[in-house]
């Protein structure tokens, strides 16, 4: 008798902690008083209070008034180093589009905005823009690093666009993937907003590096208009699956951006490329290089390239071409 009634009592223990804590944002400034409450909660204390409560964690949005709300970052968020937290903009009264984390072009003085350095991160429905490269080393979200894996972590339904240098030569990374095993970047806008009601100069890009080593990146239904490359991968295991690179759409119209490259792969990385709508580039749509792997390329559909495809020291490893239409 005792001991049933015992297991009982941890049995409903062990429900009770696993459940996941929600934090509610009522704010769009970036103010820190220590506290997420009905009466306060900004983003930055949500991401804080979620650090510190050792248990699953989401985020939810409810700020008063019609949008877009504006995030203006005051310095960088802080890093996420606990497993399993989900911040959902889409929650905010209004939809995608009604969020906006936007930088007004601050320096970040060589740091990454966001580091995500824990497992099964996620984040959408955020319009994201107006990011400046000044330093080496800066990037709006870097998942993992040589040490710290951050696995089956997500991006998803997100707008990225508007960012500036002054800096001849700088490189211009988004989104860093240093280590992060089954990472999905799926369903996102870079170089133009929700409403697809303009297109921006970007030269920002998705860069996947040599840290990655061999463990799978998914880059799925996004649509890419940067000015210049759009993804540079020197590692992992990359499959690039219905994205648009070049336009909004594959209706064929004129694209004033002519972006120079969609994909550069080089370095010891593994490239699947399938079913891919490919647009006005003005260099090469896909430049292989120096890989090790066998690489896969199908079913996608060139319009209007300078190149559609260069590969070039591959190692004596074939490149397998299949079913492209151009």
């Amino acid at each position: 008798m005792h001991r049933r009634f015992i297991l009982l009592i941890l049995s409903s223990c062990w429900i009770f902690t696993s459940q996941a804590q929600n934090y509610v944002v009522n704010s769009s400034n970036d103010v820190d008083d220590g506290m997420c409450d009905g009466v306060h909660c900004s983003l930055r204390e949500a991401i804080k209070a979620a650090e510190a409560d050792g248990i699953p964690s989401t985020i939810t949005f409810n700020i008063p008034l019609s949008g877009p709300h504006l995030i203006n970052p005051t310095g960088p968020f802080p890093n996420i180093t606990q497993p399993d937290l989900s911040i959902i903009g889409e929650s905010q009264p209004g939809g995608p589009g009604a969020l906006v984390i936007e930088f007004n072009y601050r320096q970040f003085f060589g740091l990454p905005f966001w580091q995500i350095l824990a497992p099964r991160f996620s984040i959408s429905g955020f319009e994201i823009r107006k990011f400046l490269f000044e330093n080496p080393g800066e990037t709006i979200m870097q998942f993992g690093n040589g040490a710290i894996p951050a696995a089956n972590c997500q991006i998803r339904n997100c707008a990225i666009y508007e960012d500036n240098s002054f800096v001849p030569g700088l490189s211009k990374q988004l989104i860093t993937v240093s280590n992060a095993p089954d990472l999905v970047i799926s369903n996102n806008k870079f170089g133009i907003d929700f409403a697809v009601s303009n297109i921006f100069k970007m030269e920002g890009y998705l860069a996947i590096e040599a840290t990655q080593g061999g463990t799978l990146v998914t880059i799925d239904s996004n649509i890419f208009v940067n000015k210049v490359k759009m993804i540079d991968v020197k590692g992992g295991d990359v499959f690039i699956s219905k994205n648009i690179f070049g336009a909004v759409d594959t209706n064929k119209a004129n694209n004033l951006l002519l972006p120079s490259f969609a994909i550069v792969s080089s370095n010891n990385s593994k490239l699947d490329v399938i079913d891919n709508f490919f647009f006005g580039i003005t260099n090469a749509a896909i430049s292989l290089a120096n890989s090790s792997w066998i690489q896969f390329i199908s079913k996608n559909r060139f319009y209007n390239n300078s190149i559609d495809l260069i590969s070039a020291g591959g190692n004596g490893l074939p490149v397998l071409v299949s079913d492209n239409t151009a």
